[in-house]
């Protein structure tokens, strides 16, 4: 039952907003009482937390899954299309967070762990991919910093952006848009 909260709950949220879904209108999706969901989450940002920690997990089974490959410019644009993929699944967390953060502490250690659990990741994915020859000798890092961050702000911002311009949320063709322009950041370190 926990799954299925945490799904109906994504939708919803991606529908109407962290403000705008109550606890009342996950259960009356899912056809229980409001104090069943509240069993499984005392608070609503419990819960988010919880969906927090799912798109982080989905995301960083993706950068692990780097393997050397003949073609690992195409692994990697995968990669970062499944990333992005993944990223408009929880587009909610992409649309309001500055004021959801606010509201919720916790919620904001969380990204700030995640941002500080990130850099540490991309950095030592970098220097492996130097090691193998993949990215040149002068990809220093303070380059690599500089490209991680980058690449974290944009994609933090895309779905934003897009959903803004475009009235609606990204569909395949702007995921892989956006997923060529995150590799283009990478692309002038590449041997």
């Amino acid at each position: 039952m926990r799954e299925k909260i945490v799904n109906k709950a994504v939708d919803l949220l991606n529908e109407q907003s962290v403000h705008n879904t109550s606890f009342r209108d996950i259960a009356a999706a899912l056809g229980v009482s409001d104090g069943h969901v509240r069993y499984y989450f005392k608070t609503k940002e419990i819960l988010l937390l919880e969906i927090f920690k799912q798109l982080d997990q989905e995301v960083l089974a993706l950068a692990h899954n780097i393997e050397p490959h003949p073609d690992l410019k195409e692994v990697i644009k995968n990669q970062l299309k499944s990333a992005f993929t993944t990223m408009v699944r929880y587009r909610f967390l992409f649309y309001e967070p500055p004021a959801s953060f606010g509201q919720f502490p916790k919620l904001q250690a969380a990204y700030k762990q995640l941002l500080h659990d990130r850099k540490t990741l991309f950095l030592s994915v970098f220097q492996e991919l130097i090691s193998v020859g993949f990215f040149r000798k002068d990809f220093t890092p303070d380059k690599q910093e500089k490209v991680f961050y980058a690449l974290f702000v944009f994609s933090d911002s895309w779905i934003r952006y897009y959903t803004i311009m475009n009235n609606k949320a990204p569909d395949n063709k702007a995921i892989l848009f956006h997923s060529e322009v995150a590799f283009g950041f990478l692309e002038e370190y590449i041997n």
